[in-house]
């Protein structure tokens, strides 16, 4: 979803939401194509490896002054994803090309052993692909737990600093893009996982399959969730490409529920005239989201998500589940009318 500022009938400041792959994507471009980076990044290494007092038998080393450095994101093997690695030459004849396996975190806790999986993905490639390897980790200052077990740590404010420093335009809109994610942390904190909401979300996908099994109607699979993590998503063939159903399972400003299809390249004055030309309109209501448009229905909330009121929220989700379908009947009844 975007994030944006509203001055009357006019979007000012629009984003993206920032996310851990955002700053990947910076991270790769700007070592496959600026030799300065690789050496600044090197030595933020050093220097933060003996601030934090990190004592790692993993040589950090310097590169070659003929810069050659090549950069992936989301490189996955048996034993897991790296965010980024980076393979570069450095300045010793023996252990001439060398590895650094980069964990990027703003909000997500640590992994089961991920440290250690990061170590194993470095050990495996020695003698194959690289002579030698470092692990870092890449995070905002404040980021909590222990990260000793990485060879060093670069603290995302000092990232910042270094395209800060540049008057280029692409420097410039990096560091607004980590200056983001830095306010998403100090706003938000970390993403913990949070027992109640993840068996909660368990317990919806349950009740989603027995109403909507057999339909083609696809809903979220169960996996670990966060305080807050309260939105729940449908998808279907019967749809425009690029278009879904939200649950919100609680519109806390609103304090109501809501279940909406979102259109995205869609204007809301469209769908309007859509709905005056329709039957069987009822309580459908359009809202304008930024470049997308919704049909929307007001639902009961869910007000606790706790085991011990699940029954009552089996009555609300059948309800809420209701209006995923009367939305899918009626853009399967009047959705043709948009191509008229």
């Amino acid at each position: 979803m975007s994030e944006y500022v509203t001055f009357g009938n006019t979007f000012e400041a629009i984003h993206s939401p920032i996310q851990e792959h955002h700053i990947d994507f910076i991270l790769e471009e700007e070592f496959a194509s600026n030799s300065s980076f690789l050496d600044f990044f090197i030595q933020l290494a050093l220097v933060n490896q003996q601030d934090a007092g990190i004592n790692s038998n993993t040589p950090i080393l310097r590169a070659a002054e003929n810069w050659s450095c090549q950069a992936v994101r989301s490189v996955t093997t048996e034993t897991g994803e790296s965010d980024v690695l980076v393979i570069y030459r450095s300045v010793d004849p023996v252990l001439s090309k060398v590895a650094i396996l980069i964990e990027d975190k703003i909000r997500a806790g640590f992994q089961h052993a991920q440290a250690e999986r990061y170590r194993e993905r470095g050990q495996a490639g020695v003698g194959r692909y690289w002579q030698s390897y470092w692990t870092c980790l890449i995070a905002p200052q404040k980021y909590p737990g222990n990260s000793s077990d990485f060879d060093a740590r670069i603290p995302l404010e000092q990232l910042q600093e270094f395209f800060e420093r540049q008057s280029d335009p692409r420097s410039v809109f990096k560091a607004g893009v980590i200056e983001r994610a830095l306010m998403h942390f100090a706003t938000t904190g970390l993403q913990k996982r949070d027992e109640v909401m993840t068996n909660f979300r368990s317990f919806y996908a349950g009740q989603a399959q027995t109403h909507f099994e057999g339909t083609g109607v696809h809903w979220d699979a169960p996996r670990e969730a966060w305080w807050g993590d309260t939105w729940f998503n449908f998808r279907s063939k019967e749809l425009p490409a690029g278009a879904y159903i939200v649950h919100k399972t609680f519109v806390k400003k609103a304090d109501r529920g809501l279940v909406h299809l979102s259109i995205p390249n869609m204007d809301a004055n469209v769908l309007k005239a859509l709905l005056d030309k329709a039957e069987e309109v009822g309580r459908i209501e359009v809202a304008q989201t930024g470049k997308s448009a919704s049909l929307q229905l007001d639902v009961a909330p869910i007000r606790s998500y706790e085991a011990s009121t699940n029954a009552q929220n089996e009555l609300i989700l059948s309800d809420a589940f209701q209006a995923v379908d009367d939305l899918l009947r009626f853009w399967n009844q009047n959705g043709l009318l948009l191509r008229k």
